[in-house]
């Protein structure tokens, strides 16, 4: 798993401001001045009247924030006309049933966005949205299964991995759902198909999240990023969402994580 990054301000706090000596002896003093940690123990100044522990007192908690790439924030390929993922990657993944089984999923579900809806549309839409975003996450329960060694090693998760892009649409399915805001509107943009007949012009239509950062920024997983971290992450995702819509966007993020999956596993 990528390392945690400590905040700024807990890498710039440098010598412990605290007494060397508490009621307890300096067992305080350790837990407190513990820099060799990967994980920073707080401890409670209650009793200790005379402590101005910098660390606690100015702080009250060290933000850990998880690495991701923001290199890999680069567009996704246009759809073809068949919603579906790499045919190279669908065909070495198949012999890992669960995680196939995830992938068909979001693919069926990622082309019922894209799709016409005769009675409430937007409703329809928003339950295709929350189910592949749910097939999504899944995948990282499938790799467990699928690759135990993965599992135990912790390498099969998408927290596991350093692409920004895969993150992103995590933190999209936490926005989804503890907060049900996601709504989805769409446009259109100029397209063109080279088909047998030679190339033919059209309007792609694109289904999108108008309130996709309020979304993000809303949820608790997104104080795991750094604020440039989490910036840089929406900024990306409502830009390429816009492209070629955010069932594309979700496919193709699936089809990422089972190519990093096929790197670790196979």
């Amino acid at each position: 798993m990528p390392p945690l990054r400590y905040g700024k301000s807990a890498l710039e706090l440098g010598r412990c401001g605290c007494e060397k000596t508490s009621p307890k002896g300096n067992s305080g003093h350790r837990l407190c001045c513990q820099k060799r940690l990967r994980f920073v123990t707080i401890v409670s100044l209650k009793t200790w009247p005379a402590a101005t522990c910098l660390l606690t007192a100015s702080l009250g908690a060290v933000m850990q924030y998880r690495d991701v790439n923001l290199e890999k924030l680069k567009p996704y390929l246009a759809p073809g006309v068949f919603t579906k993922i790499s045919p190279e990657v669908e065909k070495e993944i198949e012999v890992f049933p669960e995680v196939h089984e995830r992938i068909k999923g979001c693919v069926a579900f990622c082309h019922q966005i894209g799709q016409g809806h005769q009675s409430d549309e937007i409703d329809q839409r928003r339950k295709y949205l929350r189910a592949a975003l749910a097939e999504f996450v899944s995948l990282e329960d499938a790799a467990k299964i699928d690759c135990p060694q993965g599992s135990v090693s912790g390498s099969s998760g998408i927290l596991s991995l350093d692409d920004a892009r895969l993150h992103t649409v995590r933190l999209l399915r936490h926005a989804n759902v503890h907060l049900s805001a996601c709504t989805i509107d769409k446009t259109s943009r100029p397209a063109s198909w080279n088909g047998p007949g030679g190339v033919v012009d059209f309007d792609y239509t694109v289904f999108f999240i108008p309130n996709i950062r309020d979304s993000i920024v809303a949820t608790r997983q997104a104080n795991k990023y750094s604020p440039s971290d989490i910036d840089a992450m929406i900024r990306w995702i409502e830009k390429e969402q816009m492209e070629w819509g955010i069932g594309h966007l979700i496919l193709k993020s699936a089809e990422l994580f089972a190519a990093e999956f096929l790197l670790k596993c196979t």
